[in-house]
């Protein structure tokens, strides 16, 4: 109770007024002509409202309001949100508030706290025609692409993330996910989910994690399906990466089978040429056991692979999708490649140049190749 009185005699009434108002304005340029400004606004509310309760906390009031575009700072977010939180139990009814926001008379008012029926009717602006003295009406945009960009950058960061790990930090993902789906369901809760991404600590804002989880959960079912997930952060091989990376099977494949034996992959792949090699912080045999701990890793995450198996074609490219995911330069990618599988006629050491991935690395300072 403190604490709201506090926020209260720091935040004047009037500039509680002025936010509304600009708020009105924000969200009356963002809806269209099939949808109220009031739909509109209690459809934000429920893209954060996972459980379907009708209410919301004060973090997702604030993470609503500012993806309406209200600018606001912590302050002044908080007293707007107690204003309509009468009984202080941390929650308001989204639907009053934005009956109440917009001058439709609510159903009932016994949780939207000071902002009364008598009080709205008591205020001196009115929410008639949009007077340009608040602000312009910003343009309708599509949000389905704004939301497409938005998630991708989501995903942007997340790779980014998962690189200064290294190979195994998009490996543990991987784990993590199965490990989660104890009953083969193929799919998480919103709770497993940000679990999953605290434990890896993926540095994804509660927000962020709520925008990723919905975008995926398309049938609204509190259900986010991993397989889906993971394929749009490892994304697809482009003709030059995929051409690099069929090279390098075609040479394993020597019979054309269509798989190939952890032999065939240990007697191919070239462990000297690796950075750490050269480098000195690894000998040829470590690496070659990084390497092969890896690849079996991974393989037992997505398909229960034992050592004993062949690995396919399909196995090698998604391997290399992965890994792909964490690098940027193309260049580099090739040259891993190429030095690892011994695809081209290479100089000596001496006089290779330095391999670098510009500025990521994992606790190694390399990936696996």
């Amino acid at each position: 109770m403190q604490v709201r009185q506090a926020v209260h005699q720091n935040v004047s009434q009037n500039i509680l007024d002025s936010l509304e108002n600009v708020l009105r304005e924000k969200i009356h340029g963002k809806a269209n002509s099939k949808c109220t400004d009031e739909s509109f606004l209690v459809k934000a509310f429920r893209f954060y409202d996972l459980a379907n309760s009708g209410t919301c906390t004060m973090r997702e009031f604030k993470s609503t309001l500012e993806k309406m575009g209200l600018v606001a700072n912590h302050h002044e977010y908080e007293a707007l949100f107690f204003r309509y939180d009468s009984d202080g139990d941390g929650q308001i009814h989204y639907k009053d508030f934005a009956e109440v926001l917009f001058r439709i008379a609510p159903k009932s008012v016994s949780h939207v706290g000071p902002a009364t029926a008598a009080t709205v009717q008591s205020q001196q602006y009115k929410y008639v025609g949009m007077s340009s003295t608040v602000g312009t009406p910003l343009h309708r945009k599509d949000t389905t692409q704004l939301r497409g960009r938005h998630i991708q950058t989501i995903i942007e960061h997340l790779r980014h993330t998962l690189a200064l790990k290294g190979a195994r930090g998009i490996l543990a993902l991987i784990q993590s996910f199965k490990s989660a789906d104890t009953n083969d369901r193929h799919y998480v809760s919103i709770a497993e989910f940000r679990r999953i991404l605290r434990e890896l600590n993926l540095g994804l804002a509660e927000p962020d994690t709520l925008d990723l989880f919905r975008y995926f959960d398309q049938q609204r079912e509190g259900k986010l399906y991993y397989q889906d997930f993971l394929l749009e952060l490892k994304g697809s091989l482009d003709s030059t990466r995929q051409a690099i990376v069929d090279k390098a099977f075609a040479k394993i494949d020597r019979y054309q089978s269509g798989t190939v034996s952890m032999a065939d992959l240990t007697a191919a792949y070239d462990a000297k040429t690796h950075p750490d090699v050269r480098s000195g912080r690894k000998t040829a045999d470590q690496a070659m056991d990084d390497f092969m701990d890896t690849l079996e890793m991974f393989l037992q995450a997505k398909n229960g692979f034992d050592s004993s198996q062949e690995v396919s074609y399909e196995d090698f490219i998604d391997y290399y999708s992965y890994l792909s995911c964490l690098i940027d330069d193309e260049q580099y990618f090739i040259s891993m490649m190429t030095r690892a599988w011994k695809l081209t006629e290479t100089v000596s050491n001496e006089q290779q140049p330095p391999l670098t991935r510009n500025g990521r690395s994992d606790r190694n300072g390399s990936l696996s190749s």
